[in-house]
């Protein structure tokens, strides 16, 4: 138990056997490579003030090496990452953590974490037009209408998907999947420098789960759900109009401050519903261009304000330590209250 967990403590910091050692070395602990190993193969049990330079090592509470994780704590992702992927293992040993932990602190308040998103069976999509009558369909079932989504974290937590923020170490900006024995949800999301590209792409990694659609075209039709289900046909007619044969540059604005998504994809959608030609489309693109009103020249320029932070883990957690299962922050296993923006 308590090598397994020093070992996917290792592996979730990225470190290799080698490092650790080091990183040990550096505070105080001159151990070998070899003892490390027995250690993680349970050869050898650790002192207590081991496990604490451990624990302040790789960023873990002492009570984590002596956590086990549940019998049936298979997890099963979306998209396969493939055995020779680099970082996969550590990824992984990641997810177990995160979860692991929301799953203790769930259980000690007596939250259920189990509810069950609205879409149980896949939609079936097969065609891009497909898509956007799947996107229409889901806005429905969640009763949002045409209203806007003032945080799609919040959105996505509430019905069943829990977020949680995913360092840069890792080669992946989303991965996303599920625990097989209770079907908890959960989506791992690393910082984009737009706020407009985080929301789009976790929606997108939601349509990856709740979609069928050909593998041909899979990727255009993931765009057109993820950006149909951001601003709908409906929501487009009444900010625009029927059919235009002109777009100024502050409507675009306007209405990407509105649904929270870039002024390019808004553009397009412009185009897929009908409102402008494909010709007007294509003319005004290439003056927009120009003129760079659907560039983006720094990150301060035209900022979305947005409330998108995982809350589910933090607010799970501040209930623990009100109401006494906690202490601190210092009692969690790790710190998983790390702000995504």
């Amino acid at each position: 138990m308590i090598g397994a967990s020093i070992k996917r403590a290792r592996l979730a910091n990225c470190l290799s056997l080698q490092q650790l050692v080091d990183r040990m070395k550096d505070n105080g602990v001159p151990i070998t490579k070899t003892t490390l190993f027995n250690y993680e193969a349970g050869s050898i049990i650790p002192s207590d003030n081991l496990l604490e330079i451990f624990g302040q090592v790789l960023g873990v509470n002492k009570n984590f090496f002596f956590h086990t994780l549940p019998e049936n704590f298979n997890i099963e992702l979306t998209e396969e990452l493939g055995s020779v992927d680099a970082r996969r293992q550590e990824l992984l040993a990641y997810i177990q953590i995160q979860l692991g932990q929301l799953t203790r602190i769930a259980e000690t308040i007596g939250f259920d974490l189990t509810h069950r998103f609205l879409i149980q069976e896949p939609i079936e999509v097969r065609s891009v037009d497909d898509a956007e009558e799947a996107a229409d369909r889901l806005r429905e079932l969640i009763q949002l209408g045409i209203h806007p989504i003032s945080s799609v974290c919040a959105l996505l937590e509430t019905h069943g998907y829990y977020v949680f923020t995913l360092p840069d170490t890792f080669h992946w900006k989303l991965v996303s999947g599920r625990i097989v024995d209770s079907g908890i949800h959960f989506i791992m999301a690393s910082k984009e420098f737009y706020l407009d590209d985080f929301r789009f792409n976790l929606v997108r990694e939601l349509g990856k789960n709740i979609l069928s659609c050909p593998t041909s075209d899979k990727e255009a039709i993931l765009d057109r759900f993820a950006a149909s289900f951001l601003v709908p046909r409906k929501a487009l007619l009444l900010e625009f109009g029927a059919a235009r044969s002109n777009i100024g540059y502050d409507e675009l604005r306007c209405v990407k401050q509105k649904y929270g998504l870039s002024r390019t994809i808004i553009f397009s959608r412009l185009a897929q519903v009908g409102i402008l030609s494909e010709k007007d489309a294509f003319l005004l693109r290439q003056r927009m261009v120009l003129n760079y009103h659907i560039s983006r020249t720094s990150m301060t320029f035209t900022p979305l304000n947005f409330y998108e932070q995982p809350t589910v883990m933090y607010a799970l957690t501040r209930r623990a330590i009100s109401e006494g299962y906690i202490r601190s922050e210092e009692e969690l296993d790790f710190a998983t209250l790390i702000p995504l923006y």
